[in-house]
């Protein structure tokens, strides 16, 4: 069964045949001796009941890697530049398409382009996004300019 012990001193102890019948092997770590809820200390040789084989802390003990600080939106640089693009440039033939489609009212039609064409949901979803605000905000100077 899987819940057999280890007790393991030397590799022609676990070449024997009734020792292979009857043992299950885990990857260890080499200061690793486990029998039940045993860990063998590397400096003194002494078992220590702390390395589990099943339970939420099982196996090895091992520094965790901290977690990296999520992404932050674009700054007041990127931004102003970005506006001074989409001033001299305009809008790009996607853009433009996805634009007529959202005025229309066909929002899923306009992702499932946008997906296709930036190559992933989260971009095309963000995109799409972006180009609902671009119309919202066009319509509102229409509206203050009448």
């Amino acid at each position: 069964s899987v819940a057999c012990a280890i007790s393991a001193h030397s590799s022609k102890e676990l070449r024997t045949a009734t020792h292979r019948r009857h043992l299950v092997l885990f990857k260890m770590a080499p200061d690793q001796d486990v029998k039940m809820k045993v860990k063998r200390d590397l400096n003194t040789g002494t078992l220590t009941g702390d390395s589990t084989r099943f339970g939420a802390k099982r196996g090895y003990p091992v520094h965790k890697i901290a977690k990296r600080q999520p992404v932050r939106g674009p700054n007041k640089r990127t931004k102003f530049v970005t506006e001074i693009i989409r001033e001299v440039a305009g809008f790009s033939p996607l853009e433009r398409r996805l634009m007529e489609l959202l005025k229309i009212s066909r929002d899923k039609r306009a992702r499932k382009l946008a997906k296709k064409r930036l190559g992933s949901h989260k971009r095309a979803k963000d995109k799409v996004e972006v180009m609902g605000r671009v119309l919202t905000e066009q319509r509102r100077a229409q509206a203050q300019h009448h």
